[in-house]
Formats: C-alpha cells, sequence, structure tokens
C-alpha cells in the first residue's frame, strides 16, 4: 500500500468487512466505527454497472495528466 508514489485506490468496490481488515492490517489500532447510521444494512452493487462507470470516468487520461503534473516538496 505504501510506495515511494502512492496512489490511493477508492474502497467504493470493497465491502466493510475488507475495508476493516486493510485497516487493521496498516494499524492495529484501528478500530471498527460505525460511520453512517443512515447506510444500506447489506451493501450490495451491480460489478457489471460499477465497471461501465468506471470505464466512462477516462481515469487513465486523468492519471496520465496527474502524474505530469506531480510536485515534489520536501518537509525535512
Amino acid at each position: 500500500l505504501i510506495s515511494k508514489f502512492p496512489i490511493f485506490t477508492p474502497l467504493i468496490g470493497f465491502g466493510r468487512d475488507n475495508i476493516q481488515n486493510l485497516a487493521f492490517k496498516i494499524s492495529e489500532k484501528f478500530k471498527p466505527i460505525e460511520y453512517c447510521p443512515f447506510k444500506p444494512k447489506d451493501q450490495e452493487f451491480d460489478a457489471e454497472k460499477l465497471n461501465k462507470i468506471y470505464d466512462h470516468l477516462n481515469l487513465d487520461k486523468i492519471l496520465e495528466e496527474s502524474v505530469e503534473k506531480i510536485v515534489e516538496i520536501k518537509i525535512f
């Protein structure tokens, strides 16, 4: 998950348990928190529909443009 050039992956397709397990792998200090009382009980999604939305986002072009605009900032 951590590299010299981190790319933050959206967790939109992950289930609650997967996100909590991933957070626990990063640090054992993370505790499960129920963030939103209005979330659906069973979060299900249509993978095919999600793939179509993802394809229409044109992320390759956006990622290329973002990489071209990277600026290194040295704090220490």
